[in-house]
């Protein structure tokens, strides 16, 4: 959910219907939609863009006052691998050896005084996640009341989106809380859950937009992607990715050995581009780890490129790496030829 002027045009090129943004890519868009966020807003060149509810989404997901925070759902930072003694564990593993996560968890958010954790209780936890998807789908149905009443009965949507992994992962109730909505919303005739892409078409103005640079991180823009601490990745990662469009362009119809090297060095590729690394950079803690998988990737992705250039690839390295960097089984580098 970032935004950069002229992206509209690669989407639209490519056949994407529509795309999500922050809040504030048109709330401070020029002009400001008259719609503001309860409808999807036209580009110049035609191409939809809806705007995400942060307020909306930040009733779940604010760590301090979401209801993701509440007392009663599990403590998925406290695992027995870091609060049990060494013979307690050790059955497990050897804590000589370092703790590790197990995935044992019994605790809850809940803390008792003198600073004790209460232990976790599943049905609590279920209830709590139960009443609060209802509340959630009735400020979301007052809200889009109200919103529909000021726009004069007009068809009005609310985006909410999440990172994923804030259900079942940073949150383990996550899941139950998303099923208790759908069935929330599926008792009510008043409002009803829908993809983007079916509201797309009923819903665009003919008034045109122009969005506002943004993007869904903490600060609302590009400080955490592009600083002092990773602005040196770029550089590397563009490099390698021009590479990588020219050995598309060179090797189009390539299958065996040499497919196998050039599907590599897309996977390697992906991975450089994984924002992840970038934001590492900024956590003290995490630095070296981010810099190791970043480089990592880069050489990997070279040791392909001047293998290609030199008419040698070695079956062993690539097999090995093939098993170590092994996401995206089926990817074809092809993907990285110019669009024709």
């Amino acid at each position: 959910m970032a935004w950069s002027p002229g992206l509209e045009n690669t989407l639209k090129a490519y056949g994407f219907q529509y795309t999500i943004l922050e809040s504030h890519g048109l709330l401070f868009a020029d002009p400001v939609p008259d719609t503001g966020l309860f409808a999807p807003a036209v580009c110049p060149n035609g191409f939809p863009v809806y705007g995400r509810d942060r307020l909306a989404c930040l009733e779940v997901s604010d760590p301090r006052a979401g209801f993701a925070s509440a007392d009663e759902y599990l403590d998925v930072e406290k695992d027995i691998g870091f609060e049990l003694d060494e013979a307690t564990l050790s059955p497990l593993f050897d804590v000589k050896l370092g703790r590790r996560i197990t995935g044992f968890r019994y605790w809850s958010r809940a803390r008792l005084p003198g600073e004790v954790r209460a232990f976790y209780q599943p049905d609590k936890a279920h209830a709590r996640a139960t009443a609060d998807a209802n509340t959630f789908i009735e400020r979301r149905a007052a809200a889009l009341a109200k919103a529909s009443a000021f726009l004069e009965g007009a068809h009005v949507s609310q985006v909410c989106a999440f990172p994923a992994q804030l259900f079942g992962d940073d949150w383990f109730e996550g899941i139950a809380w998303l099923e208790q909505t759908f069935r929330a919303v599926a008792l009510r005739q008043d409002i009803r859950f829908a993809l983007p892409s079916s509201g797309v078409k009923q819903c665009l103005s003919e008034k045109k937009t122009v969005p506002c640079v943004s993007s869904w991180h903490d600060n609302g823009y590009a400080e955490d992607v592009l600083n002092s601490s990773n602005d040196w990745m770029y550089p590397f990662a563009r490099k390698a990715t021009e590479r990588m469009i020219d050995l598309a362009e060179r090797f189009p119809d390539d299958s065996g050995l040499k497919e196998r090297a050039l599907c590599m060095a897309a996977r390697e590729i992906l991975l450089a581009q994984a924002m992840d690394w970038f934001l590492l950079m900024n956590e003290k803690d995490r630095v070296e780890y981010a810099r190791l998988r970043f480089e990592d990737a880069i050489k990997a992705f070279t040791v392909v490129y001047e293998s290609l250039g030199s008419n040698f690839i070695s079956t062993e390295w690539l097999t090995r790496i093939e098993k170590t960097d092994n996401l995206f089984s089926n990817i074809n580098y092809r993907v990285f030829s110019r669009k024709k």
